[in-house]
């Protein structure tokens, strides 16, 4: 691996290209080797016939391309064009416009910002789309028009409840249980299906309304629901994701830096330090705080930060009625240590409620990154047993 301080041009016959931090603009292609990039701080070229392309953090505009390998991101702080012939795609963040494009891959983003177009010949796509907006929940826009398109893929969305759009999904064959979308949508279908497979369209008008955005599938499934259903598999794939990425870098012997460069023909250059698997560590600490907000933690070392935890009261109603188990939460430190209950995971309602109001009063010791507080995010477990 090779750090770069100004822009690099490099080409290979057939072997890969391997790069840890490129200060300035990147132009990476290959005959079919793979291409990996930890971080590219300009816009970025890349450009492979076969191979995998991952690309930790890029800050500026990202293309790229492969005629069929599989396509990583982690963030990118601006836009993304990315294309691929038949492998998958995987993004966790983006804050730009988007457009991305697999002739057989499924796409799967787990946070979408700005204006998406997606589209895939066989795939399914998955996608949450969360654009930035004001701190007191008022309504959000998409940054443009927007539009997801499957051959016969299934078509998954997950959007804000304060999103203001149009919405228009339409399945090209299929019956009407090809639309489904959470009741509070308010979709109305003006074009019911019928058996000799004519197309499917189902509209919507979220707080008012906005920029469109459009679903089209041949014959997949179009599925529409708010971000807070499902946070469970969004925050496994964007675990499985970042290690993912961990892995592709982790393979990495020794670290040179090139200084600015018109071209660098290129092998496999590979590499590994301490000091890297550091920085890489750190990147995603901070992706993780700017997409759920707090830092994860298991439980384990999250019950040694306590320094204040009282156990629940049993419930006096759950033991006349028998009621005993596990309640498991999902929880909290906020940056004065104080520690919230977020939602429940596991366990009885009546015993819930309980280990709640528990929670409410411990207190826990903040963590600090980079000179400031950070929110902690966990889970604990309670056992409630009658004797």
């Amino acid at each position: 691996m090779f750090d770069v301080a100004g822009d690099i041009n490099a080409f290979t016959g057939g072997g890969h290209i391997i790069t840890g931090n490129i200060a300035g603009d990147a132009v990476l292609r290959s005959g079919g080797g793979h291409i990996r990039a930890e971080h590219i701080a300009g816009r970025a070229e890349l450009d492979t016939e076969g191979g995998n392309i991952t690309v930790g953090k890029a800050e500026s505009v990202v293309n790229v391309r492969t005629g069929g390998g599989q396509i990583d991101f982690g963030e990118v702080r601006g836009s993304v064009r990315a294309r691929t012939g038949g492998g998958g795609i995987r993004v966790i963040y983006v804050s730009g416009p988007m457009e991305v494009e697999s002739s057989a891959g499924s796409i799967c983003l787990t946070r979408v910002a700005g204006s998406l177009r997606a589209a895939t010949g066989g795939g399914t796509i998955r996608a949450w789309i969360n654009p930035d907006g004001p701190s007191d929940n008022s309504a959000v826009h998409l940054a443009g028009a927007s539009q997801l398109s499957s051959g016969d893929g299934d078509i998954v969305v997950f959007l804000p409840r304060n999103l203001a759009a149009n919405i228009e999904a339409i399945v090209e064959s299929g019956g009407a249980r090809h639309i489904e979308a959470d009741p509070a949508l308010g979709l109305t279908f003006d074009s019911p299906a019928s058996h000799n497979g004519s197309p499917l369209r189902a509209v919507g008008v979220l707080n008012g309304g906005g920029p469109l955005l459009k679903l089209r599938t041949l014959a997949g499934k179009i599925r529409l629901q708010y971000l807070d259903s499902e946070t469970a598999l969004r925050e496994s794939l964007i675990r499985e994701q970042k290690e993912r990425l961990t892995q592709r870098f982790s393979d990495i012997p020794q670290v040179f830096t090139v200084a600015n460069r018109e071209a660098v023909q290129a092998g496999t250059v590979a590499s590994n330090t301490e000091e890297k698997g550091d920085w890489l560590e750190s990147w995603i600490d901070k992706l993780e705080i700017a997409l759920l907000g707090g830092l994860r933690e298991d439980a384990g070392e999250f019950q040694k930060r306590l320094v204040y935890c009282p156990k629940p009261s049993y419930p006096e109603l759950a033991r006349r009625a028998g009621v005993q188990g596990i309640v498991k939460l999902q929880v909290r430190v906020t940056k004065d240590g104080r520690v919230e209950a977020q939602k429940l995971l596991e366990g009885a309602p009546v015993l819930a409620d309980a280990a709640m109001d528990a929670v409410k009063g411990w207190r826990a010791k903040p963590v600090w990154m980079d000179g400031k507080q950070v929110d902690i995010i966990s889970t604990v477990t309670f056992n409630f047993q009658l004797h």
